[in-house]
């Protein structure tokens, strides 16, 4: 006979009511499970087989139904999530009672009825009532984990797509190909707005930073400056429980070069989950990128630089009156042979 163990249960072991039950308090975002006695066929789960709805409007709150992959014979109801200007809006009302009831085919229920594997029907009756006025359950207990990862370049400049090798540890990592993402997988719901302010499509001025360091030497960070590239920010996997965030650097990682200069990504402690947990260590990380070769250019041909246009100034390093056939020395400016000039304040 296929039948429920006679308990449903309110998110992560929270609280747990018997086959009928009075009103049980969980938080709003909390699972809604039942166990059976045999594993679970999951095409038979559906909002009827599976039933929660608002016990006075009979409204059904957006959600998931699943089995567990870790135990078949567990089905989970879980509440959906959605974020709106990176503020979460739950599925479940504090203000309202849901009512949860599991048809059986011993009962007066017409069905459809949850079923095993083998085909059996569900003859365990199941009518429970929950209210979500507990606020919000760390849906991944702790604080979260997460794994920065890059593209490797086994050949460089790669030519075949099996001279890539991608998803790889970022943390000490060499030769990343330049044109490698940088992908955040974190093993949790995080809260978005910690993540990426969504009005600029950055992270917050205390979030995430990722820079590159001219010299290679990691204990000297004046002369780190930030990479600029796009991040985009996928909404929260609430099946895998988990969020992603991807960087792109706009014109390709910049090459190591002889000094084997570095990448290095930051995650601060202002980086949480729903509940404020923040991102376990280690929160800085670093990697070195493939060496690009590059040619001998004239600039801009064999006469070398007439100084008629702008076209090769480099605008942000100069500090020289550039054009009209000439350069003059400006503010701060000499031969540049010492390289750019960088003032402590």
């Amino acid at each position: 006979m296929f039948i429920s163990t006679c308990s449903l249960g309110c998110g992560g072991g929270q609280s747990t009511a018997e086959v009928t039950c009075s009103i049980v308090d969980i938080p709003i975002n909390a699972d809604i499970y039942a166990v059976f006695s045999e594993p679970v066929d999951p095409n038979s789960l559906n909002d009827e087989s599976f039933n929660v709805k608002d016990a006075i409007t009979s409204a059904q709150p957006a959600g998931n139904r699943f089995v567990d992959p870790t135990n078949p014979r567990r089905v989970v109801f879980r509440p959906a999530i959605a974020f709106v200007n990176g503020t979460p809006q739950f599925a479940l009302s504090p203000t309202s009672t849901y009512k949860i009831t599991i048809a059986s085919e011993n009962g007066s229920d017409p069905g459809p009825f949850i079923t095993s594997t083998g085909g059996k029907k569900n003859t365990s009756l199941m009518r429970c009532s929950v209210k979500p006025i507990q606020g919000v359950t760390d849906v991944v207990a702790g604080p979260p984990t997460v794994d920065v990862l890059v593209s490797l370049a086994l050949v460089s400049p790669p030519v075949a797509p099996s001279d890539i090798l991608p998803n790889q540890d970022a943390d000490g990592a060499t030769d990343v190909w330049r044109d490698s993402t940088i992908r955040f997988v974190f093993h949790d719901i995080m809260n978005p707005a910690s993540v990426l302010d969504q009005s600029s499509g950055q992270p917050p001025a205390n979030g995430i930073s990722i820079k590159f360091d001219i010299d290679g030497d990691l204990d000297t960070v004046i002369d780190q400056v930030a990479l600029p590239g796009e991040y985009r920010l996928d909404e929260p996997d609430l099946d895998l429980l988990r969020t992603e965030l991807t960087f792109t650097a706009s014109a390709g990682l910049p090459s190591a070069g002889v000094d084997l200069r570095q990448v290095v990504v930051e995650i601060p402690p202002t980086v949480q989950d729903l509940v404020g947990n923040s991102v376990a260590g280690p929160n800085t990380i670093s990697f070195t990128p493939e060496v690009v070769a590059f040619a001998d250019v004239t600039l801009p041909d064999s006469d070398g630089e007439n100084f008629a246009n702008v076209a090769n100034e480099d605008a942000l390093e100069s500090g020289a009156a550039w054009g009209g056939g000439r350069l003059q020395r400006g503010i701060g400016g000499g031969a540049g042979r010492l390289g750019a000039l960088h003032i402590v304040t």
